[in-house]
């Protein structure tokens, strides 16, 4: 309990709220609904970040948006169908990924490498490595078991793209199950409207609810902490324990209002001399207009999980709302 305090207080930034470890009843989780909808991106969310949780024939992933003092917004999450030890359903990931909500991307992606797609005979290369390696901003992590000294460990998966050994492994970040999970709960008592509030939308559906409660903490004879499943659906509190992770990486309770961004200095002007011996004049440089990476920048995120009679793939949609 004292380094959950000591975390939240100096790793955070926010102030300890009483009633940490204790797991949160139903009502409580519905009282942290706000004014929004799932796909609207509330004012005060400065960056994303989405996070995935792998099994055997979909990657569930969740999109979080993040403000100043480690506020945060949940703004969508659902479910990619197909078998995550084939190419499609990575290249659905990468496809949202590559999908801005309202014209902004993740800033970062956590994959928990914890499942390993396919078999080592079958598949020799670990799909989440192969995938968090062509980019800068994706990082694969798993959960430890045991306690660790800090919540955040880094280390290497010597793996190449044929699964042998490689000189420079893939990156990926131990996170302390304990902790992130204790960090979770402690959100779901976190008073609305203060600094570092954690919001749902108004539309948030009573299966995401229930996952959030899907462990219960116990303190064991010898005096050390577990968290003990209660169902086999907890995939939202293990992708909000990873939003935990991504909000210390981000270091999103430091984060403090945006002003007017100032222009990025540019290559000097171009000087020419005018053909009457004038003084010479300045040709400003032209700034090359952002163009996101999809063609739709407030393509839909809104999608949810998969429910008896649906179709057996459920993509994101691509309208407008």
């Amino acid at each position: 309990m004292d380094r959950i305090r000591t975390s939240i207080n100096v790793n955070f930034g926010e102030l300890h709220a009483p009633g940490v470890g204790e797991v949160a009843e139903l009502g409580e989780v519905l009282a942290h609904r706000a004014d929004y909808v799932t796909g609207d991106l509330p004012e005060g969310v400065l960056g994303t970040a989405l996070t995935v949780d792998v099994q055997r024939e979909c990657l569930f992933v969740l999109l979080r948006g993040w403000g100043t003092y480690a506020s945060s917004w949940l703004l969508a999450w659902g479910a990619l169908h197909g078998d995550t030890a084939e190419r499609q359903v990575w290249a659905d990931l990468l496809d949202l990924m590559r999908t801005p909500l309202h014209g902004m991307l993740p800033k970062l992606v956590l994959i928990d490498a914890g499942f390993r797609p396919g078999s080592k005979e079958d598949l020799p290369t670990h799909r989440v490595y192969d995938f968090c390696r062509r980019f800068h901003n994706v990082k694969a992590c798993r959960g430890s078991s045991w306690e660790m000294r800090t919540p955040i460990r880094r280390s290497t998966v010597e793996v190449d793209k044929r699964g042998g050994i490689a000189k420079a492994g893939v990156p990926i970040l131990i996170l302390d199950t304990n902790f992130f999970k204790d960090w979770v709960h402690e959100k779901l008592r976190w008073p609305m409207g203060e600094p570092g509030s954690w919001n749902l939308p108004r539309d948030i559906e009573e299966d995401y609810c229930q996952q959030l409660l899907s462990e219960k903490r116990e303190r064991t004879s010898a005096g050390k902490v577990r968290w003990v499943r209660k169902s086999k659906e907890n995939h939202c509190l293990d992708l909000e324990m990873m939003q935990g992770a991504a909000a210390m990486l981000l270091n999103a309770a430091r984060a403090q209002e945006q002003t007017a961004a100032q222009p990025a200095p540019g290559p000097a002007p171009e000087v020419t001399e005018s053909e009457e011996g004038e003084q010479p004049s300045e040709q400003p440089q032209e700034k090359a207009p952002y163009r996101p990476l999809d063609p739709s920048p407030n393509a839909a995120w809104r999608f949810r999980l998969p429910r008896a009679g649906d179709r057996p793939w459920l993509k994101p949609r691509r309208d407008w709302w």
